[in-house]
């Protein structure tokens, strides 16, 4: 990185860019070739929850805290995996199925909003 620049360079910036968007912010927790994947993969066939694996882990392993997953980095885990039959397998083992996470809320945006409210010209 080095010193600051008392002037902007687009190019400069464009290479920057370019070689820091290939490069990952941290290291995944869940790779799949590791050993912890295969025990969440082999629990997920059994029909448990992201959330009870990660429970389980957190017990069985308290000293370990590489062993320390969240639900969250489980689900994140099987939906980054590759597409085609093996995300489909991945997908299949949750109990919802659903192909892909959506928010929450998929409506439009209803704050302010008062339903059947007489308009201010009556």
């Amino acid at each position: 990185m080095g010193w600051p620049r008392l002037t902007y360079d687009a190019q400069r910036a464009r290479h920057r860019a370019a070689r820091m968007c290939h490069k990952p912010r941290r290291p995944r927790k869940l790779p799949p070739t590791s050993r912890l994947w295969r025990w969440v993969e082999r629990l997920l066939g059994k029909g448990w929850f992201p959330q009870q694996i990660s429970r389980t882990l957190r017990h069985q392993y308290p000293g370990q805290p590489d062993w320390h997953v969240s639900h969250e980095t489980i689900y994140t885990a099987i939906y980054a995996a590759l597409r085609g039959h093996l995300r489909q397998a991945l997908v299949a083992l949750l109990r919802h199925h659903k192909c892909a996470r959506r928010p929450r809320d998929q409506g439009s945006d209803r704050r302010g909003q008062m339903p059947d409210l007489p308009s201010i010209h009556d």
